[in-house]
């Protein structure tokens, strides 16, 4: 009977340390994603940085602005432009398209998919003129940040994007709401990390 009971104590200490053993493993994966996520925001900063500065004003690290220019296009009959722009679209929809297909069908992480995407966007944006197409001159930011955006999702708590800051910036202030109304640690938690990706994404601004 008194090994049984020492069997079964030693039984539960060991499910404990596992269990533990778990949570410090999900922790380090979750601060690694976290520190991972703002470094990427710092390039989505940099790149829409670019596009604003040296490409007429427009961001592209999204589509919105993009979807309205091609229906003005239309307006105006301008054909030349609603293809460009059309193609800009196309792009940025077979990045995602291309994403899908490596997570489900590459041994190599998206992560590193992107950064390798993102360096081959920049070497790319380097070598255009300045006096091209502003819209075209903007393809390799198309397809590098719509594959960033799907392989940066956030850690592993959070949904937020590396790429632009609205949500980023709407959830900042529902923390802050949050925090107002229950008063929980957690609000704070979520704050900071939707804060620190905002501020690194104008980081990569500055830079």
């Amino acid at each position: 009977s008194f090994n049984i009971e020492m069997n079964t104590k030693s039984d539960k200490i060991s499910i404990s340390e596992v269990f533990n053993m778990n949570e410090y493993t999900d922790n380090h994966k979750k601060r690694i994603d976290t520190i991972t996520h703002h470094i990427m925001a710092i390039l989505g900063g940099f790149m829409a940085c670019y596009a604003v500065l040296l490409r007429m004003d427009f961001i592209g690290n999204a589509q919105t602005s993009n979807m309205i220019y091609i229906v003005l296009a239309l307006l105006g009959n301008n054909l030349l432009e609603v293809l460009i722009r059309v193609g800009g679209v196309l792009l940025y929809m077979i990045s995602t398209i291309f994403f899908v297909l490596v997570k489900n069908k590459s041994s190599i992480d998206c992560k590193y998919w992107s950064m390798a995407i993102s360096s081959v966007a920049i070497i790319l944006l380097s070598i255009i003129p300045e006096n091209f197409n502003p819209v075209l001159a903007l393809y390799p930011i198309f397809f590098a940040m719509a594959f960033q955006w799907n392989a940066f999702p956030g850690n592993k708590e959070y949904t937020s994007s590396t790429i632009f800051s609205t949500n980023n910036l709407r959830q900042v202030s529902l923390s802050i709401g949050e925090y107002f109304i229950e008063h929980k640690q957690k609000s704070l938690e979520k704050l900071a990390f939707f804060t620190g990706t905002i501020l690194c994404f104008h980081l990569g601004v500055m830079i």
